[in-house]
Protein backbone atom coordinates (compact mmCIF):
# COMPACT_ATOMS: atom_id res chain seq x y z
CA UNK A 1 0.00 0.00 0.00
CA UNK A 2 2.66 2.40 -0.57
CA UNK A 3 4.01 4.19 -4.11
CA UNK A 4 6.04 1.63 -6.03
CA UNK A 5 9.59 1.91 -7.24
CA UNK A 6 9.66 0.71 -11.06
CA UNK A 7 10.93 -2.96 -10.13
CA UNK A 8 8.54 -3.68 -6.99
CA UNK A 9 5.30 -4.86 -7.17
CA UNK A 10 2.88 -4.52 -4.62
CA UNK A 11 3.80 -7.80 -2.41
CA UNK A 12 3.70 -8.69 1.74
CA UNK A 13 6.16 -11.42 2.30
CA UNK A 14 6.02 -12.40 -1.19
CA UNK A 15 2.32 -12.42 -0.95
CA UNK A 16 0.38 -10.03 -3.64
CA UNK A 17 -2.20 -7.72 -1.62
CA UNK A 18 -5.16 -6.08 -3.33
CA UNK A 19 -8.61 -4.85 -2.53
CA UNK A 20 -11.59 -6.84 -3.95
CA UNK A 21 -14.93 -7.69 -1.62
CA UNK A 22 -13.48 -7.68 1.97
CA UNK A 23 -13.04 -4.37 3.35
CA UNK A 24 -9.46 -5.15 4.59
CA UNK A 25 -6.54 -6.65 1.87
CA UNK A 26 -7.23 -9.31 -0.21
CA UNK A 27 -4.38 -12.10 -0.94
CA UNK A 28 -4.04 -13.42 -4.46
CA UNK A 29 -2.84 -17.01 -4.06
CA UNK A 30 -0.24 -18.29 -6.41
CA UNK A 31 -2.05 -21.44 -7.80
CA UNK A 32 1.42 -21.88 -10.30
CA UNK A 33 2.82 -23.14 -7.55
CA UNK A 34 3.06 -26.36 -5.94
CA UNK A 35 2.98 -25.54 -2.14
CA UNK A 36 -0.03 -23.35 -3.11
CA UNK A 37 -1.88 -26.21 -4.43
CA UNK A 38 -0.89 -28.46 -1.57
CA UNK A 39 -2.14 -25.29 0.81
CA UNK A 40 -5.67 -24.37 -0.93
CA UNK A 41 -6.53 -28.72 -1.03
CA UNK A 42 -5.81 -28.41 2.45
CA UNK A 43 -8.10 -25.69 2.81
CA UNK A 44 -10.82 -27.30 1.28
CA UNK A 45 -10.41 -30.33 3.42
CA UNK A 46 -10.60 -28.47 6.58
CA UNK A 47 -13.39 -26.29 5.55
CA UNK A 48 -15.15 -29.58 4.44
CA UNK A 49 -14.66 -30.56 7.89
CA UNK A 50 -16.62 -28.22 9.43
CA UNK A 51 -19.12 -27.86 6.49
CA UNK A 52 -20.21 -30.86 4.17
CA UNK A 53 -20.60 -28.31 1.11
CA UNK A 54 -21.71 -29.62 -2.07
CA UNK A 55 -19.50 -27.70 -4.19
CA UNK A 56 -17.62 -24.72 -4.24
CA UNK A 57 -17.97 -20.90 -5.70
CA UNK A 58 -14.93 -19.16 -6.81
CA UNK A 59 -15.04 -15.64 -7.83
CA UNK A 60 -13.39 -12.79 -9.05
CA UNK A 61 -10.47 -14.92 -10.26
CA UNK A 62 -10.12 -12.86 -13.38
CA UNK A 63 -8.19 -12.09 -11.77
CA UNK A 64 -10.08 -8.89 -10.22
CA UNK A 65 -8.69 -6.31 -8.08
CA UNK A 66 -10.47 -3.07 -6.94
CA UNK A 67 -9.21 0.46 -7.53
CA UNK A 68 -5.97 -0.62 -8.94
CA UNK A 69 -3.80 2.53 -10.57
CA UNK A 70 -6.49 5.36 -8.68
CA UNK A 71 -4.35 6.11 -6.37
CA UNK A 72 -0.35 7.31 -6.35
CA UNK A 73 -0.36 5.34 -2.80
CA UNK A 74 -2.51 2.58 -3.12
CA UNK A 75 -2.32 -0.31 -5.41
CA UNK A 76 -0.16 1.60 -7.88
CA UNK A 77 1.45 -0.65 -10.63
CA UNK A 78 4.95 1.31 -11.31
CA UNK A 79 5.79 2.74 -15.28
CA UNK A 80 6.74 -0.74 -17.20
CA UNK A 81 6.47 -1.67 -20.60
CA UNK A 82 3.77 -4.27 -19.29
CA UNK A 83 1.28 -2.28 -17.63
CA UNK A 84 1.85 0.34 -20.72
CA UNK A 85 2.22 -1.15 -23.52
CA UNK A 86 2.71 0.73 -26.31
CA UNK A 87 -0.58 -0.03 -27.97
CA UNK A 88 -3.97 0.29 -27.21
CA UNK A 89 -6.05 -2.44 -26.16
CA UNK A 90 -9.99 -2.67 -25.24
CA UNK A 91 -8.72 -4.69 -21.77
CA UNK A 92 -7.34 -1.26 -20.71
CA UNK A 93 -10.29 1.05 -21.64
CA UNK A 94 -12.37 -0.43 -18.53
CA UNK A 95 -10.28 0.98 -16.09
CA UNK A 96 -9.58 5.11 -15.13
CA UNK A 97 -6.45 5.04 -16.57
CA UNK A 98 -6.33 3.08 -19.10
CA UNK A 99 -3.72 0.56 -18.28
CA UNK A 100 -3.55 -2.89 -18.28
CA UNK A 101 -3.27 -3.32 -15.07
CA UNK A 102 -6.48 -1.59 -14.05
CA UNK A 103 -8.72 -3.22 -12.36
CA UNK A 104 -6.68 -6.13 -11.84
CA UNK A 105 -2.86 -7.34 -10.67
CA UNK A 106 -0.07 -5.28 -12.27
CA UNK A 107 1.02 -6.93 -15.35
CA UNK A 108 4.82 -6.99 -13.51
CA UNK A 109 3.55 -9.13 -10.54
CA UNK A 110 5.21 -12.55 -11.23
CA UNK A 111 3.81 -16.25 -10.65
CA UNK A 112 5.27 -19.28 -10.71
CA UNK A 113 7.93 -21.33 -8.80
CA UNK A 114 11.34 -19.32 -8.43
CA UNK A 115 13.43 -21.20 -11.17
CA UNK A 116 10.07 -20.72 -13.58
CA UNK A 117 8.28 -17.47 -12.84
CA UNK A 118 6.34 -15.30 -15.09
CA UNK A 119 4.56 -12.12 -15.10
CA UNK A 120 1.17 -11.87 -14.94
CA UNK A 121 1.50 -9.97 -18.49
CA UNK A 122 2.28 -14.33 -19.64
CA UNK A 123 -0.39 -16.16 -17.49
CA UNK A 124 -3.23 -13.41 -16.86
CA UNK A 125 -5.95 -15.61 -18.56
CA UNK A 126 -4.89 -18.43 -17.02
CA UNK A 127 -5.11 -17.07 -13.15
CA UNK A 128 -8.74 -18.63 -12.80
CA UNK A 129 -7.99 -21.43 -14.81
CA UNK A 130 -5.13 -22.25 -12.41
CA UNK A 131 -7.28 -22.06 -9.56
CA UNK A 132 -9.80 -24.23 -11.19
CA UNK A 133 -7.31 -26.75 -11.36
CA UNK A 134 -6.62 -27.39 -8.13
CA UNK A 135 -10.29 -26.54 -7.12
CA UNK A 136 -10.97 -30.07 -8.97
CA UNK A 137 -9.14 -32.08 -6.87
CA UNK A 138 -11.80 -31.54 -3.85
CA UNK A 139 -14.62 -30.56 -6.24
CA UNK A 140 -15.65 -30.47 -10.20
CA UNK A 141 -15.28 -27.22 -11.87
CA UNK A 142 -17.44 -24.99 -14.12
CA UNK A 143 -17.58 -21.76 -15.43
CA UNK A 144 -19.67 -18.44 -15.97
CA UNK A 145 -19.00 -15.87 -18.49
CA UNK A 146 -18.69 -12.60 -16.43
CA UNK A 147 -20.50 -9.85 -15.00
CA UNK A 148 -22.73 -9.39 -18.55
CA UNK A 149 -25.22 -6.43 -18.90
CA UNK A 150 -28.77 -6.36 -19.76
CA UNK A 151 -28.82 -6.00 -23.60
CA UNK A 152 -29.63 -7.92 -26.23
CA UNK A 153 -26.16 -7.80 -27.76
CA UNK A 154 -24.93 -9.66 -24.44
CA UNK A 155 -27.28 -12.04 -24.62
CA UNK A 156 -26.15 -13.11 -28.41
CA UNK A 157 -22.78 -12.81 -27.10
CA UNK A 158 -22.98 -15.68 -25.08
CA UNK A 159 -23.43 -18.12 -27.70
CA UNK A 160 -19.87 -16.70 -29.04
CA UNK A 161 -18.50 -17.21 -25.22
CA UNK A 162 -20.39 -20.87 -24.67
CA UNK A 163 -18.28 -22.46 -27.95
CA UNK A 164 -15.16 -20.67 -27.46
CA UNK A 165 -14.96 -21.96 -24.05
CA UNK A 166 -15.35 -25.29 -24.90
CA UNK A 167 -12.80 -25.46 -27.83
CA UNK A 168 -11.15 -24.11 -24.28
CA UNK A 169 -11.54 -27.61 -22.44
CA UNK A 170 -14.14 -26.01 -20.25
CA UNK A 171 -17.39 -27.37 -21.28
CA UNK A 172 -19.68 -26.27 -18.22
CA UNK A 173 -20.21 -22.91 -18.93
CA UNK A 174 -23.09 -20.31 -19.00
CA UNK A 175 -24.00 -16.11 -18.76
CA UNK A 176 -25.76 -14.51 -16.47
CA UNK A 177 -29.44 -15.50 -17.48
CA UNK A 178 -31.36 -11.88 -18.04
CA UNK A 179 -28.14 -10.01 -17.92
CA UNK A 180 -26.02 -9.15 -14.39
CA UNK A 181 -25.32 -5.34 -14.75
CA UNK A 182 -28.41 -2.85 -15.45
CA UNK A 183 -32.20 -3.33 -15.73
CA UNK A 184 -33.41 -6.42 -17.63
CA UNK A 185 -36.90 -6.24 -19.21
CA UNK A 186 -39.85 -8.79 -19.37
CA UNK A 187 -38.71 -9.29 -23.41
CA UNK A 188 -35.37 -9.56 -22.34
CA UNK A 189 -35.69 -12.44 -20.01
CA UNK A 190 -38.21 -13.99 -21.45
CA UNK A 191 -36.26 -15.08 -24.69
CA UNK A 192 -33.11 -15.28 -22.34
CA UNK A 193 -34.46 -17.73 -20.48
CA UNK A 194 -35.21 -19.85 -23.51
CA UNK A 195 -31.99 -19.26 -24.63
CA UNK A 196 -30.73 -19.91 -21.22
CA UNK A 197 -31.98 -23.51 -21.29
CA UNK A 198 -29.69 -24.45 -23.21
CA UNK A 199 -26.31 -23.30 -21.37
CA UNK A 200 -24.73 -25.96 -20.33
CA UNK A 201 -24.38 -24.07 -17.00
CA UNK A 202 -28.07 -22.60 -16.62
CA UNK A 203 -28.59 -19.70 -14.19
CA UNK A 204 -30.23 -16.57 -13.73
CA UNK A 205 -28.35 -14.16 -11.71
CA UNK A 206 -28.34 -10.31 -11.32
CA UNK A 207 -26.60 -7.05 -9.46
CA UNK A 208 -28.53 -6.49 -6.35
CA UNK A 209 -29.24 -3.08 -7.62
CA UNK A 210 -31.55 -4.10 -10.32
CA UNK A 211 -34.85 -4.66 -10.82
CA UNK A 212 -35.89 -8.18 -9.71
CA UNK A 213 -35.92 -10.88 -12.84
CA UNK A 214 -36.48 -13.74 -10.65
CA UNK A 215 -39.18 -15.28 -13.38
CA UNK A 216 -41.97 -15.15 -11.43
CA UNK A 217 -42.23 -11.71 -11.44
CA UNK A 218 -43.98 -12.22 -14.95
CA UNK A 219 -45.88 -15.18 -14.60
CA UNK A 220 -47.10 -15.28 -18.02
CA UNK A 221 -44.58 -14.64 -19.86
CA UNK A 222 -41.17 -15.02 -18.66
CA UNK A 223 -42.32 -18.09 -16.08
CA UNK A 224 -44.39 -19.87 -18.50
CA UNK A 225 -41.83 -19.67 -21.43
CA UNK A 226 -39.18 -20.27 -19.45
CA UNK A 227 -40.83 -23.27 -17.79
CA UNK A 228 -41.87 -24.98 -21.23
CA UNK A 229 -37.94 -24.36 -22.01
CA UNK A 230 -36.82 -25.82 -19.18
CA UNK A 231 -39.23 -29.00 -19.11
CA UNK A 232 -37.52 -29.61 -22.23
CA UNK A 233 -33.72 -29.01 -20.87
CA UNK A 234 -34.64 -31.78 -17.91
CA UNK A 235 -36.37 -34.12 -20.27
CA UNK A 236 -32.98 -33.99 -22.12
CA UNK A 237 -30.40 -34.29 -19.63
CA UNK A 238 -29.33 -38.09 -20.33
CA UNK A 239 -28.36 -36.75 -23.32
CA UNK A 240 -26.41 -33.36 -22.43
CA UNK A 241 -25.40 -35.82 -20.02
CA UNK A 242 -23.67 -37.87 -22.28
CA UNK A 243 -22.37 -35.34 -23.78
CA UNK A 244 -20.45 -34.33 -20.86
CA UNK A 245 -19.06 -38.29 -20.30
CA UNK A 246 -17.80 -37.78 -24.21
CA UNK A 247 -15.98 -34.39 -23.15
CA UNK A 248 -14.56 -36.13 -19.77
CA UNK A 249 -13.19 -39.05 -21.70
CA UNK A 250 -12.61 -37.78 -25.23
CA UNK A 251 -11.83 -33.88 -24.84
CA UNK A 252 -14.57 -33.24 -27.32
CA UNK A 253 -17.31 -30.22 -27.18
CA UNK A 254 -20.71 -30.26 -25.34
CA UNK A 255 -22.04 -26.88 -27.12
CA UNK A 256 -20.27 -26.70 -30.56
CA UNK A 257 -20.63 -24.36 -33.79
CA UNK A 258 -22.84 -25.51 -36.55
CA UNK A 259 -19.03 -25.69 -38.52
CA UNK A 260 -17.81 -28.31 -36.39
CA UNK A 261 -20.28 -30.64 -37.63
CA UNK A 262 -20.37 -29.72 -41.27
CA UNK A 263 -16.76 -28.56 -41.68
CA UNK A 264 -16.58 -28.44 -45.69
CA UNK A 265 -20.20 -25.90 -45.14
CA UNK A 266 -18.66 -22.52 -45.69
CA UNK A 267 -21.42 -20.64 -45.10
CA UNK A 268 -21.82 -23.07 -41.57
CA UNK A 269 -18.39 -21.33 -40.70
CA UNK A 270 -19.73 -17.56 -40.20
CA UNK A 271 -23.12 -19.05 -37.98
CA UNK A 272 -22.32 -16.99 -34.55
CA UNK A 273 -26.10 -16.96 -33.68
CA UNK A 274 -27.12 -20.74 -33.88
CA UNK A 275 -25.05 -23.56 -31.84
CA UNK A 276 -25.88 -27.39 -30.87
CA UNK A 277 -25.57 -29.58 -28.70
CA UNK A 278 -23.46 -32.64 -29.15
CA UNK A 279 -24.44 -33.34 -32.96
CA UNK A 280 -27.56 -33.71 -33.12
CA UNK A 281 -29.67 -30.83 -31.45
CA UNK A 282 -29.84 -27.40 -33.03
CA UNK A 283 -30.63 -24.76 -30.91
CA UNK A 284 -31.87 -21.58 -32.61
CA UNK A 285 -33.28 -18.43 -30.44
CA UNK A 286 -34.41 -15.19 -31.08
CA UNK A 287 -31.98 -12.64 -30.32
CA UNK A 288 -33.40 -9.68 -31.11
CA UNK A 289 -36.00 -7.52 -29.30
CA UNK A 290 -39.96 -7.16 -30.94
CA UNK A 291 -39.11 -10.59 -33.12
CA UNK A 292 -41.41 -12.91 -33.46
CA UNK A 293 -39.23 -14.62 -36.54
CA UNK A 294 -36.12 -15.51 -36.58
CA UNK A 295 -33.75 -15.91 -39.85
CA UNK A 296 -31.67 -19.19 -39.62
CA UNK A 297 -29.36 -21.29 -41.40
CA UNK A 298 -29.67 -24.73 -41.10
CA UNK A 299 -26.82 -27.14 -43.04
CA UNK A 300 -27.68 -30.03 -45.83
CA UNK A 301 -28.89 -33.12 -43.99
CA UNK A 302 -32.00 -34.72 -42.55
CA UNK A 303 -33.51 -32.26 -39.95
CA UNK A 304 -36.84 -32.38 -37.66
CA UNK A 305 -38.97 -30.28 -35.74
CA UNK A 306 -38.38 -31.06 -32.14
CA UNK A 307 -41.80 -29.76 -31.68
CA UNK A 308 -43.82 -31.52 -34.15
CA UNK A 309 -41.53 -34.88 -35.75
CA UNK A 310 -41.98 -33.16 -39.01
CA UNK A 311 -39.35 -33.42 -41.42
CA UNK A 312 -37.39 -29.88 -42.57
CA UNK A 313 -38.09 -29.00 -46.48
CA UNK A 314 -36.32 -25.97 -46.42
CA UNK A 315 -32.78 -25.69 -46.03
CA UNK A 316 -29.76 -23.42 -46.21
CA UNK A 317 -30.72 -19.54 -44.91
CA UNK A 318 -34.89 -19.53 -43.77
CA UNK A 319 -36.99 -17.86 -41.55
CA UNK A 320 -38.84 -19.51 -39.02
CA UNK A 321 -41.61 -18.31 -36.65
CA UNK A 322 -40.95 -17.63 -33.50
CA UNK A 323 -43.75 -16.43 -31.11
CA UNK A 324 -42.05 -14.97 -27.82
CA UNK A 325 -43.15 -18.09 -25.73
CA UNK A 326 -41.48 -20.28 -28.08
CA UNK A 327 -37.38 -21.10 -29.29
CA UNK A 328 -37.06 -23.27 -32.41
CA UNK A 329 -35.54 -26.51 -32.04
CA UNK A 330 -34.05 -29.16 -34.71
CA UNK A 331 -32.89 -32.92 -34.35
CA UNK A 332 -31.13 -34.17 -36.94
CA UNK A 333 -31.75 -37.06 -38.62
CA UNK A 334 -29.40 -40.50 -37.96
CA UNK A 335 -29.08 -40.18 -34.20
CA UNK A 336 -30.56 -41.36 -31.17
CA UNK A 337 -31.33 -39.36 -28.60
CA UNK A 338 -31.57 -40.68 -25.04
CA UNK A 339 -34.25 -38.66 -22.93
CA UNK A 340 -36.33 -38.97 -19.80
CA UNK A 341 -39.56 -37.48 -18.43
CA UNK A 342 -38.95 -34.05 -16.65
CA UNK A 343 -39.93 -33.44 -13.24
CA UNK A 344 -40.03 -30.50 -11.01
CA UNK A 345 -36.03 -30.78 -10.41
CA UNK A 346 -33.05 -32.99 -11.34
CA UNK A 347 -33.17 -35.63 -8.60
CA UNK A 348 -36.79 -36.44 -8.95
CA UNK A 349 -36.39 -36.31 -13.15
CA UNK A 350 -33.68 -39.64 -12.82
CA UNK A 351 -36.95 -41.56 -11.31
CA UNK A 352 -38.84 -41.43 -13.96
CA UNK A 353 -38.43 -43.84 -17.01
CA UNK A 354 -36.26 -43.29 -20.15
CA UNK A 355 -37.92 -42.36 -23.27
CA UNK A 356 -35.77 -42.77 -27.12
CA UNK A 357 -35.94 -39.73 -29.27
CA UNK A 358 -35.01 -41.43 -32.90
CA UNK A 359 -35.42 -38.84 -36.04
CA UNK A 360 -33.96 -40.89 -39.25
CA UNK A 361 -31.85 -40.42 -41.52
CA UNK A 362 -32.43 -41.18 -45.66
CA UNK A 363 -31.37 -44.72 -44.70
CA UNK A 364 -34.17 -45.25 -42.11
CA UNK A 365 -31.17 -45.78 -39.77
CA UNK A 366 -29.95 -44.16 -36.20
CA UNK A 367 -27.58 -44.75 -33.84
CA UNK A 368 -26.61 -43.25 -30.04
CA UNK A 369 -25.85 -44.03 -27.13
CA UNK A 370 -26.76 -43.16 -23.06
CA UNK A 371 -24.12 -42.65 -19.77
CA UNK A 372 -25.73 -43.53 -16.74
CA UNK A 373 -24.25 -43.02 -13.38
CA UNK A 374 -25.42 -42.34 -9.90
CA UNK A 375 -25.71 -38.79 -10.56
CA UNK A 376 -24.31 -38.04 -7.17
CA UNK A 377 -20.38 -40.02 -6.41
CA UNK A 378 -17.38 -38.46 -7.51
CA UNK A 379 -15.01 -41.10 -9.64
CA UNK A 380 -17.53 -43.12 -11.18
CA UNK A 381 -15.64 -43.41 -14.69
CA UNK A 382 -12.56 -43.94 -12.77
CA UNK A 383 -14.07 -46.53 -10.00
CA UNK A 384 -16.08 -48.71 -12.89
CA UNK A 385 -19.31 -47.00 -11.41
CA UNK A 386 -21.34 -46.31 -14.29
CA UNK A 387 -23.16 -48.08 -17.60
CA UNK A 388 -23.04 -47.21 -21.36
CA UNK A 389 -25.87 -48.49 -23.62
CA UNK A 390 -25.83 -48.23 -27.08
CA UNK A 391 -28.73 -48.03 -29.47
CA UNK A 392 -28.33 -49.05 -33.43
CA UNK A 393 -31.46 -48.92 -35.87
CA UNK A 394 -30.77 -50.79 -38.94
CA UNK A 395 -32.84 -52.69 -41.25
CA UNK A 396 -36.16 -52.21 -39.44
CA UNK A 397 -34.85 -53.46 -36.01
CA UNK A 398 -33.40 -51.39 -33.61
CA UNK A 399 -31.49 -52.88 -31.03
CA UNK A 400 -30.10 -51.60 -27.42
CA UNK A 401 -26.95 -53.31 -26.19
CA UNK A 402 -24.87 -52.90 -22.64
CA UNK A 403 -21.65 -51.76 -24.03
CA UNK A 404 -19.97 -51.27 -20.46
CA UNK A 405 -20.92 -53.29 -17.58
CA UNK A 406 -21.42 -51.77 -14.25
CA UNK A 407 -19.20 -52.83 -11.58
CA UNK A 408 -20.96 -55.42 -8.77
CA UNK A 409 -20.99 -52.54 -6.35
CA UNK A 410 -23.65 -50.12 -8.57
CA UNK A 411 -26.91 -52.28 -9.46
CA UNK A 412 -27.07 -49.96 -12.49
CA UNK A 413 -30.07 -48.91 -14.39
CA UNK A 414 -33.60 -49.40 -13.16
CA UNK A 415 -35.59 -47.33 -14.49
CA UNK A 416 -37.87 -48.31 -17.63
CA UNK A 417 -37.67 -47.44 -21.32
CA UNK A 418 -41.07 -47.04 -22.20
CA UNK A 419 -41.46 -44.79 -25.17
CA UNK A 420 -39.55 -44.51 -28.47
CA UNK A 421 -40.38 -41.39 -30.39
CA UNK A 422 -39.83 -42.32 -34.44
CA UNK A 423 -39.46 -39.20 -36.80
CA UNK A 424 -39.48 -40.29 -40.64
CA UNK A 425 -40.56 -43.34 -41.00
CA UNK A 426 -42.97 -43.55 -43.49
CA UNK A 427 -45.36 -46.04 -41.75
CA UNK A 428 -45.90 -47.10 -38.12
CA UNK A 429 -43.02 -49.39 -37.27
CA UNK A 430 -43.70 -52.96 -35.49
Amino acid sequence: NETLKPDDQPTENNIIIGNVWPDNKTAFPDFFRDSTKQWWTEEIRLFYELLKFDALWIDMNEVANFDTNQYSDKLYCPPNQWDDPPYETMAAHTGPTNRLSDKTICMVAKFGEKNDERLNYEVHNLYGYSQSIVTQDGKYTGHWLGDNFSNWKNMADSIIGMMEFNMFGMPYIGADICGFVLNTTEELCERWMEIGAFYPFSRNHNVKDAIDQDPGVWPDTVAASGRKALNIRYRLLPYLYTLFYDSHTTGSTVVRPLYHEFSQDRKARSIDKQFMWGPALLISPVLQEGKVSVDVYIPEDVWYDYYTGIRVTVLGSTTLSAPRDHINLHLRGGYILPAQKPDLNTMLSRQNNFELLVPLNDQNSASGKMFWDDGESVNTIEDGLYQINKFELSNNVLTITVEKESASSWPGIVQKLDTIEFMGWPSPPL
